[in-house]
This record gives C-alpha cells, structure tokens and sequence, in this order.
C-alpha cells in the first residue's frame, strides 16, 4: 500500500437501543440494561489485535455510567471525537438547542481528553449550512465528519476531506457516486461490508485501495460485538423496525471486521491528518 495514503477508521460509540430510542422517541424500560462496555471492550482487543487505531466518535452521555470505558479507548492509543451529547436528531432541535447539546459533549468528553477536534452529528442528521459551521467552530471544532449514503443533509459529494470554512474541514467517509444512475455505494460504511457477500465486499474494498490513496471506513462498536438485546414493547413501530434491521445485519460479522481491519493499516482522523492535534 501507498505509506503516503491516509487510511482512517471511525467509530461510533453507541448503545443501539438508546440511541434509537432518543432519535425516534422512544422509551426505554427502567430495567434495560446497557451492553456498551462490553462491545468497547472486544471492540478495542481486535483493534489491538490489528494494530490500528481509531478515532471514537462518543456520544457522550454515556460516560455518566461508562467513563472507566472511555478513559481506556484514550489509554490504548486512539482518539476520541464527539457525537453529541443526546441522539437527537440534529436538524430537528433548535441551533440553540443544538449548540447547547455540543457544548455539554465537548465539557463532558474534555475530562477525558485534552483537546477535542472532531465532531460526528448522530445518524449524519447535521444540515450543511453557515450557522452549524459556526456553532463548531465557536466551540473549537476543525472537523466535521458524516456520510454522504443517506440524503438527510446537504453532505458534500466528494471523496477527499475539503474546506467547509477557513477553519472547518469536511472528512468524507468513502462513498462512490455511480455517474449516469445517480447511485450511491457507500464502500466505507460497515453496514454496507455487512450486506454484501464477504468475498464481494473484500474484493470491492481492494479494488478502491487499488485506486485510491484515501479510505474512511466506519462503523459502531455494537456492530463489532453483536447485538442481543430484545427489543422492548415500549418501542414505537419504527423505532423497532429500525433497530430489528440493524440487529439482523450485526450477526456474527467479527471475522469480517477482522479481515478489514488487518488489510488496512488504519489511523484515528487527528493523527493521519491533523498531527495529533487531539492530544
């Protein structure tokens, strides 16, 4: 492989039941019981396994009950970004509401690490617009990073990180645009790695490091480890139609994972391409 390329890995540190409960609205039942600090932890020992590093996007009101799991993600080498405090979904709160949700992210996420530079909006929700760049900037954000795979926001269509402001940058995960159909194979998300064959998934994944010097691959840690929660009664339709779809899709991929992560020498965002400006 290229040494000059930049391979970069990221992953979303999320509970997927509460996370959907607080994007559809949901309620969770008192006795729920969260498995995130098991999924770090085989999430983590394969990375180590790997020798690759990571930028962990932590939505961070789970450091209230999960603190001792973040501090070790920063211990082991990687790096840590914000994903909000709540999962809310970003362009459906006020900028005020917003703002206030990012601030208590970055307050609660700096007891952890010193510096924190990146910002992931929950399920890529941030609409692309001047008055969100500011509020991350305003707040000591350099980077913005979401997927291009779902039309929720305005998300640039490109496949390298580009300027979104002086001060702002735009971190692609990798997608292709198919020209003449207007498709789009979004070859960096994990759950595309999970849908497709594994054999045609590797064999698309060599092809675009063939020809490409960048690759953002994500994911979340729940995907790593499985998912086994029941879904509760307490879920809206959709609601449990979403998280059915992400469990049935999460089954015994970890062999995959693997694979990936051994064929490409990944590195957190701040560390391939901001010189370690997070530490």
């Amino acid at each position: 492989m290229n040494s000059e390329a930049h391979y970069l890995l990221s992953i979303d540190v999320d509970d997927l039941l509460i996370a959907n409960a607080d994007l559809f609205g949901a309620r969770l039942p008192s006795s729920y019981r969260s498995s995130l600090e098991t999924d770090l932890i085989q999430t983590l020992d394969l990375l180590g396994e790997c020798a690759c590093t990571a930028t962990f996007f932590v939505n961070a009101q789970y450091c209230r009950d999960f603190g001792d799991i973040v501090r070790e993600i920063v211990s082991r080498g990687h790096s840590v970004a914000s994903h909000g405090y709540r999962h809310h979904h970003a362009g459906r709160i006020s900028l005020e509401s917003f703002r206030d949700d990012l601030v208590r992210s970055l307050d609660t996420l700096s007891d952890y690490q010193t510096r924190i530079i990146g910002y992931r909006p929950p399920a890529f929700t941030m609409p692309y617009e001047d008055e969100y760049f500011q509020i991350v900037s305003e707040n000591g954000i350099k980077y913005v990073s979401s997927g291009a795979g779902y039309a929720r926001s305005n998300v640039p269509r490109v496949n390298l990180p580009c300027a979104l402001t002086e001060n702002l940058q735009h971190i692609p995960i990798s997608t292709v645009f198919l020209t003449g159909i207007g498709a789009k194979y979004p070859v960096g998300y994990g759950v595309v790695s999970r849908l497709l064959p594994e054999l045609v998934y590797l064999r698309t994944l060599g092809h675009w490091l063939n020809r490409n010097d960048y690759f953002h691959f994500y994911c979340h840690s729940f995907e790593v480890a499985g998912v086994r929660a029941r879904i509760p009664r307490t879920f809206s339709w959709s609601a449990a139609i979403a998280t059915r779809i992400y469990m049935l899709r999460c089954r015994k991929r970890r062999p995959l994972f693997k694979k990936i992560f051994d064929r490409v020498p990944f590195q957190a965002i701040e560390y391939a391409l901001f010189n370690h400006a997070a530490e």
